[in-house]
């Protein structure tokens, strides 16, 4: 369970940036390697991380998910804090296996200025923290998706009733 705020300087101009980012809004951070076969070669490659932070989308060519990237992390220390909380290592036998550990970024203040660059800083979450995060967020979700649909449960119930 660690807790750490990070700096990300803004990397390109948005104009959607006001409206896009506020406090508390959950933010992605590319922090993890990526492995995908390369279409050349047909080879498995590996992509190391950018530390893009900025909202999830979907690309245009292949449709698979990526980062809209509003800034970026370069600080050295923070960039080694998030490699080394970003997995898990254990050893099974001789081998040493990593595993993905969930990850939580929201943005904690905007509008900063550090060293000439304007950003923003963001909060992370990994371990317990991050999973009562994701489940409280998911809860809401379902909590949501309920008071929407509540009503179909009675015409569900009487339906069932008549065929029965």
């Amino acid at each position: 369970m660690a807790r750490r705020i990070v700096y990300a300087k803004n990397t390109r101009f948005y104009p959607d940036r006001e409206t896009a980012l506020w406090i508390d809004r959950r933010v992605e951070i590319d922090c993890k390697d990526k492995v995908f076969v390369d279409r050349w070669s047909g080879d498995v490659a590996i992509q190391q991380p950018s530390y893009l932070v900025g909202l999830s989308s979907r690309s245009f060519e292949d449709d698979r998910p990526t980062i809209m990237g509003y800034g970026q992390i370069d600080d050295v220390e923070d960039i080694a804090w998030l490699k080394q909380v970003a997995y898990r290592s254990t050893m099974e036998g001789n081998i040493r296996v990593e595993t993905p550990v969930p990850i939580v970024a929201r943005i904690h203040q905007l509008k900063l200025r550090r060293d000439g660059y304007e950003g923003f800083e963001v909060e992370v979450l990994t371990g317990d923290d991050a999973k009562a995060l994701i489940k409280a967020a998911k809860r809401e979700e379902a909590i949501a998706t309920l008071k929407e649909v509540w009503w179909l449960i009675p015409i569900g119930i009487g339906v069932l009733w008549w065929m029965f």
